[in-house]
């Protein structure tokens, strides 16, 4: 039970900012592809994609875990999860799977996008 707190704890605090993030994502690659069918020397989709996959993604994970781990401490909310009936690594991993899982989605919306 404790694990669902968590998670929906993360959710509630980070879902703004990963929408936002997700949506500025989206709409740079849907540019870079129409302006690569429009150019001379138009590439596939995918090769845009596989562009922003190995530059963007790694800085939008970056983000990701940053905004996860410091926003516990910046917005006082450890004292919450210090309460909660869990082991000390809960926090943390429950965190490394919400941003696993969303950049992995991400990617995988993106990857759609192309085909």
């Amino acid at each position: 039970m404790g694990w669902i707190n968590l998670l929906f704890k993360d959710v509630r605090e980070h879902a703004l900012a990963m929408l936002a993030l997700g949506f500025g994502f989206v709409l740079v690659v849907l540019v870079a592809i129409e302006q690569q069918r429009s150019g001379a020397f138009s590439m596939s989709g995918f090769e845009v994609v596989r562009f922003a996959l190995i530059t963007i993604i790694p800085l939008i994970a970056f983000i990701i875990g940053n905004r996860l781990v410091v926003k516990e401490y910046v917005g006082g909310t450890r004292k919450f999860v210090e309460a909660l009936p869990v082991k000390d690594f809960a926090p943390l991993v429950v965190k490394y799977l919400f941003g696993l899982f969303y950049v992995v989605l991400l990617c995988i919306f993106v990857v759609l996008i192309a085909a």
